[in-house]
């Protein structure tokens, strides 16, 4: 290969770069934000004494919890632990296969949180529900563009307690 061959494939390949520029960005501020998003609202509230307890309707570890709230607040996830026994179902899956039946349950057997935060493709689900039980719809963050895991989870709405 001549001298001249070998520039013109560096000149090439040095343009690609900057045509990534955009993407990574996108990736890097953007992509799956409302997880984090959503605990950072949530904390503010929390200083100004508007949150006495979360459920979190999505799949386990989705948000940083209290690494990012920072109160001692009573919040409910979905338990994913594993079973003892092969093939019992988790809260997470449970959730899953009826959403409104597992949230029903769920809100007989105890107080009401004063949050719920769930992704929108469950909140089409759970809104009759939620609005049923005084809940109204406070904050949606922007959270993807594309599928991820399941459905595409492209906010993450969060329902507060009508006083």
């Amino acid at each position: 290969m001549s001298g001249r061959e070998l520039s013109k494939k560096k000149v090439h390949f040095s343009t690609f770069p900057p045509l990534f520029y955009p993407v990574d960005l996108t990736s890097e501020y953007a992509r799956q934000r409302g997880t984090e998003d959503v605990m950072i609202y949530l904390s503010k509230e929390a200083q100004n004494q508007k949150v006495k307890g979360i459920l979190f309707l999505m799949p386990c570890h989705a948000t940083p919890y209290y690494s990012t709230l920072h109160y001692d607040l009573p919040m409910r996830i979905l338990d994913c632990s594993p079973s003892e026994e092969k093939g019992i179902p988790d809260d997470s899956d449970h959730f899953m296969m009826d959403p409104v039946s597992f949230v029903s349950t769920l809100m007989k057997n105890g107080s009401l949180p004063s949050h719920v935060v769930l992704f929108d493709s469950e909140e089409q689900l759970l809104r009759d529900f939620l609005i049923s039980h005084s809940f109204t719809e406070i904050r949606r963050f922007f959270h993807a563009h594309f599928k991820v895991d399941r459905d595409l989870q492209a906010s993450v709405v969060v329902y507060a307690l009508a006083n």
